[in-house]
């Protein structure tokens, strides 16, 4: 009979044992998934950082492109968002 105690509190203690070491796992699987979201949110943040920056440094690049060829042909170029109507030569 005291066999039979022995062993079932034996298997409590291997149960509280695996409890315990599942409760540890579950609590490190928490916290690396909300690691892994902060990150995600970072990783957003600097890609439309990155975006934003990349679209400046487009219009800065046509910029300087519209001033070069000003200086060379020096004319300027018709601007496309104010829809310049050409001028009709005379007959």
């Amino acid at each position: 009979m005291s066999k039979d105690w022995q062993e079932q509190l034996q298997e409590e203690q291997s149960y509280e044992e695996l409890e315990t070491k599942l409760t540890q796992r579950t609590a490190a699987l928490v916290d690396a998934k909300n690691e892994i979201g902060t990150l995600q949110w970072k990783l957003y943040e600097r890609d439309t950082l990155l975006i934003e920056t990349n679209q400046k440094l487009r219009e800065m690049q046509n910029a300087i492109t519209n001033t070069v060829i000003e200086k060379t042909t020096k004319r300027k170029l018709p601007c496309k968002r104010k829809g310049t109507v050409r001028k009709q030569r005379g007959n």
